[in-house]
């Protein structure tokens, strides 16, 4: 057991806080100095650094009062236990807004001291810094609003359990490494963004911009981002799909869909970056893509933490002030430059054709980066179409609650309806753009880039004559676009929709084929393949490392796109079997023809196991006596939930609960607390002249005296004993086996975990070539000597082609790095 916190200890957290806050006002203050006299003596960046490293000390002080459960720290309180394993533990750290605010911060300070130590020898560069800095100071600020360093204070407004320990939803190894990397993954937005801010204002103001100089660091910065942020969005749909049974990956749940909206921006602006930094064009598409790359993840976090939007994933309840600053300020100013930039050359790009001749205009508008568009870009709008159709899905129904009586809410079909149009229509993008590069043209005159990252191919030969290569491409294209209609008006199995939704779009579209995705899918996968292979030209193979992962995530994003769907509209319900008895008998068989054998039953009570040292428990009394009353100075106003105690001067046993006579004029009605194994705790014997302090709530009696109702967990001789319960989780766990017909097709365990105050089920997931077998525990309960076993059952098929399409998109993002190490 850890010894003895010392007194001082307590400011451990805080003053690491506080000195990142002062270091990056410094910082900034700083940078500001150097732009404005041009000397630079190297203070802001040292500065920088000096926030980085307070934050990264805070962070990990925190994660060292989890790991030895320092309840002195009420967020420690809140969050952890003793008897959680180690990795769980600290993933309290990041369980609520607190230390996921710390961890944010954490991660954009030590990218902005990279930003500004790669900065620190050039002057017309050092405002890049500053909005990183500033941008630091401003999370500095948030830390500190959301210190998770507070000490432990009680309120009887809520029942108080001790320890609360882990959310059981979150004690999952997916929620271990999730929220890490999602941080991340935000974090390495800050420099894009602060590049892009300051690209635009200079370009603005009639001077050189900066983007061009450094868009190899833009995009590095950005591929980082787009491989956690793709490992963030699958590891959380693979929480949802184990832990909350929904038997799916996505349910278009607010977060997941917020997180796909940041996803979606983060792709499209690098596509418009490799599409700029191979040939110049979409420059401003390019800029401001990544510059928005920020304000949007801000967006996602403002979805998960305010607690507007009903959602499983949201595990703060914080309407922010600040945050919503953040996001208004960043995207404003984002979305304000990109807008001015757009009109001053629109303006200019109009002068100069009125002007100059017509040909002369014709040329300078085709050497104006910003004036030409190419078949990628129509990719880039589609992407951006639909991260503009889910912000519409999220975020209306808020909108509609402030503007309407009622709350109007989208179902599962609004966001599939228009999600299958757009998906179709970027596959065929895709396969166009990808056939057309490999026959030497894409559409804005320029040769493909053979790395598929912006750089040059060599000779840039072009494969066949542009003509010949246009009506070949067409050809395939026309091919690609009719069997697409075709199969999609195929009398075949349909698309499923909401039942609820209703409409002439519904009606229509509801009635196409799954399977019309099938060709642009096959499209899509073929041009890439096919670009990167040299069969049947003789042109030397495009083998590289980011050749490679550019293949791998688009075959990735192809396989998503044909399992995802059909994993839904596919699915067999095997219907609800049970209730079973644990004694080795099958179940009657479903309508499906499933049935079911329960082998055994087994019950665990998860002791709390807290150990206080003696800091902890003389805090903790001195929170129960700052929040209780003696019984003889109990307010007649108070209700509700309340600690009292007093010394016991009468026992009554005679009724269904044991009652406690506090003094002249309070009772304590004291029940017994149901066991898993359908027994009752005994309740605990005190006698008259002990001492008993109780938690419990206010009720009227039938006289003058008071009564305050608990049960055994709340009662003792002390105040630590009324607020720290002995027995934290219960488990009720199944040994099963299912069967069709006379074959079985699972075996395995499913549960039922409960906490103090919350509680999760155990999913039992057979994996199998063709489809998954998810079975969903809906009852498991004490009967006479045995237990009754209910469950639900469905066949989801082509989740092996889900994991498979996560696969291939990670592997590929990390390869699209691999150049840039």
């Amino acid at each position: 057991m850890r010894s003895n916190p010392l007194p001082d200890e307590t400011m451990i957290g805080p003053l690491l806080v506080y000195a990142a806050l002062v270091a990056s006002i410094g910082s900034v203050t700083a940078v500001v100095y150097r732009r404005v006299t041009g000397y630079d003596a190297g203070i802001g960046r040292a500065l920088s650094g000096v926030t980085a490293l307070s934050l990264s000390l805070a962070l990990g002080y925190l994660g060292y009062q989890f790991v030895t459960t320092d309840y002195t720290n009420g967020y420690v309180w809140a969050h952890t236990i003793d008897y959680l394993p180690l990795h769980y533990r600290l993933s309290g750290v990041f369980a609520d807004v607190e230390g996921a605010m710390l961890l944010w911060a954490t991660g954009v300070s030590l990218v902005t001291f990279r930003t500004v130590s790669t900065t620190r020898d050039d002057r017309r560069t050092s405002a890049i810094g500053g909005v990183a800095t500033a941008i630091t100071a401003y999370f500095a600020v948030l830390v500190v609003t959301h210190s998770p360093f507070q000490p432990l204070e009680l309120s009887t407004t809520t029942w108080i359990t001790g320890p609360r320990g882990l959310n059981p939803l979150l004690v999952n190894p997916y929620m271990a490494v999730h929220p890490p990397i999602t941080f991340a993954g935000y974090a390495l937005t800050v420099p894009p963004f602060s590049i892009g801010v300051v690209h635009l204002v200079r370009r603005i103001r009639g001077r050189q911009g900066l983007f061009e100089d450094r868009v190899d660091g833009v995009a590095t910065w950005l591929r980082g981002a787009w491989t956690l942020l793709t490992a963030s969005v699958t590891l959380g749909a693979l929480w949802s799909y184990y832990t909350l049974g929904w038997g799916g990956l996505w349910a278009w749940d607010p977060v997941q869909t917020a997180s796909l909206i940041a996803w979606l921006l983060v792709t499209a602006a690098l596509h418009a970056i490799a599409e700029y930094r191979r040939d110049g064009t979409s420059s401003l598409l390019a800029v401001s893509l990544a510059t928005l790359s920020f304000p949007t993840v801000v967006l996602v976090r403002v979805v998960t933490q305010s607690g507007v939007f009903t959602s499983v994933h949201s595990f703060g309840i914080d309407y922010d002030r600040l945050l919503v600053a953040l996001f208004v300020v960043t995207f404003g100013l984002a979305l304000g430059l990109s807008l001015v930039r757009w009109a001053q050359t629109a303006r200019a790009r109009r002068t100069t054709q009125t002007t100059q001749p017509r040909s002369a205009a014709t040329t300078d508008s085709e050497t104006d980066p910003g004036s030409r568009t190419s078949t990628l870009s129509y990719g880039v709008v589609l992407l951006l179409a639909l991260a503009a159709i889910y912000a519409w899905g999220v975020f209306f129904p808020v909108v509609s609650s402030l503007l309407l009586p009622t709350r109007v809410s989208f179902g599962v079909g609004f966001f599939n309806l228009w999600t299958y149009p757009l998906v179709v229509a970027t596959l065929l993008s895709l396969g166009f753009y990808n056939d057309r590069r490999r026959s030497g043209d894409d559409g804005s005159g320029a040769s493909g880039d053979g790395n598929g990252d912006g750089s040059a191919d060599g000779d840039g030969e072009r494969d066949v004559e542009g003509g010949e290569a246009l009506d070949a491409v067409t050809i395939r294209f026309g091919i690609a676009v009719g069997l697409t209609i075709l199969v999609a008006l195929a009398p075949l199995p349909s698309w499923r929709f909401d039942p609820a939704e209703t409409g002439l779009a519904y009606r229509v579209l509801g009635q196409l084929n799954t399977l019309s995705l099938v060709p642009p899918a096959l499209y899509a996968l073929g041009a890439e393949l096919a670009r990167v292979v040299p069969w049947p030209t003789n042109r030397p193979p495009e083998w590289s490392l980011p050749s490679i992962g550019t293949l791998l995530v688009h075959a990735g994003l192809v396989v998503l796109v044909l399992s995802v769907p059909f994993s839904y509209v596919a699915a067999g319900s095997g219907g609800v079997l049970g209730p079973a008895v644990a004694d080795g008998g099958r179940s009657e068989s479903t309508d499906a023809g499933y049935s079911m054998v329960v082998h055994e039953v087994t019950e665990s009570t998860q002791p709390s196991g807290v150990s206080l040292t003696v800091a902890e428990r003389r805090l903790l009394v001195d929170r129960v006596h700052g929040i209780g009353y003696r019984a003889d100075a109990l307010p007649e106003t108070a209700s509700g939930n309340v600690v009292v105690w007093g010394e016991i001067t009468a026992v009554d046993r005679s009724g269904p609960t044991v009652a406690y006579r506090l003094g002249d004029a309070v009772w304590v009605a004291v029940d017994s607390v149901a066991t898993p194994n359908g027994g009752s705790d005994s309740t605990p014997a005190f006698e008259p002249g002990d001492t008993l302090y109780a938690q419990g709530v206010v009720q009227s009696g039938a006289s003058e005296d008071r009564v305050v109702e608990t049960d055994s967990r709340f009662v003792g001789r002390d105040p630590v004993q009324a607020v720290l319960v002995d027995r934290q989780a219960i488990s009720t766990r199944a040994k099963i086996s299912v069967f069709d017909g006379d074959s079985r097709v699972a075996r395995g365990w499913v549960g039922v975990r409960a906490g103090v105050t919350q509680g999760s089920i155990d999913v039992l997931v057979e994996r199998r070539v063709l489809d998954d077998l998810y079975v969903v525990p809906q009852q498991i309960e004490p009967w006479e000597d045995s237990h009754l076993v209910v469950v639900s059952l469905e066949r989801i098929p082509v989740m092996n082609g889900v994991r498979a399409g996560i696969w291939l998109l990670l592997l590929g993002g990390m390869l699209r790095l691999w150049r840039y190490r």
